[in-house]
């Protein structure tokens, strides 16, 4: 069975004394088919699971395990920067929770959920870190 492709550009104009700029000669940086696949991958985690439950082609079953999936990649990525910060930067920053680490509020989670979230915080840091503080997981799969 032969698919149809579908294209997606985009295209960004960001002023060269922000940080955000440097995103785009980190990306100018890597192959193309990289660049797509890593980009093609945070679209994924972060707007995956609500494109599909928008389109209501799915089953109820198979949006959740959407979820799921983004979740995992989420924690990974979280997982990752802070093994990075850990290596990088470990006597300079004291390590944030996994969760509640930015003060600023998802404009999509409403503050019920978000209190939610934040009670379950205590209970995924201490489920993603052993006794002496380190991951329990060997590999992030990046």
């Amino acid at each position: 069975m032969t698919y149809k492709r579908r294209n997606l550009r985009c295209r960004l104009q960001l002023r060269e004394d922000l940080p955000e700029s440097h995103l785009v000669n980190y990306f100018q940086a890597l192959g193309t088919q990289q660049k797509n696949e890593l980009i093609l991958k945070a679209m994924k985690a972060f707007w995956l699971p609500l494109a599909l439950e928008s389109a209501q082609v799915y089953t109820s079953t198979q949006v959740v395990n959407f979820y799921l999936d983004a979740i995992e990649q989420l924690k990974c990525q979280i997982l990752y920067l802070q093994q990075l910060v850990r290596l990088n930067h470990n006597d300079s920053v004291e390590l944030f929770n996994l969760i509640s680490a930015s003060d600023q509020r998802n404009p999509l989670i409403s503050d019920e959920l978000s209190s939610e979230l934040l009670e379950e915080d205590d209970a995924l840091g201490s489920f993603l870190t052993d006794s002496t503080g380190d991951y329990t997981r060997s590999s992030f799969g990046f």
